[in-house]
């Protein structure tokens, strides 16, 4: 085999190889909004603020501080809720944003 057809074999295989992956990068971005509409559809409901500082993109001390905000709280009993001092706080993802 000449060099001439090693060359041309090894830029088919890198035409292909490059087919494959801008295929799988359209895989890829496909999957990320079904995850994100997923995620979305499920922000209606009451998380662990450690759920809801990932969902948000934001610390848990964040999150903390704007709930509890001196001059501007949020509802407790709509955007969160805490049984009582020192349990878990949850967090309504979908209506801190809106309060946001």
């Amino acid at each position: 085999m000449s060099k001439k057809d090693m060359l041309n074999i090894a830029l088919s295989d890198l035409v292909e190889a490059t087919q494959q992956v801008a295929e799988l990068a359209e895989k890829v971005r496909i999957l990320e909004v079904n995850l994100s509409k997923l995620e979305a559809s499920n922000d209606d409901v009451f998380d662990p603020i450690e759920v809801a500082s990932k969902k948000l993109n934001k610390t848990v001390s964040a999150i903390r501080q704007r709930l509890k905000h001196p001059q501007k709280p949020m509802r407790k009993g709509v955007v969160w809720k805490q049984e009582d001092k020192g349990c878990a706080i949850f967090v309504n993802v979908k209506r801190f944003r809106e309060q946001m």
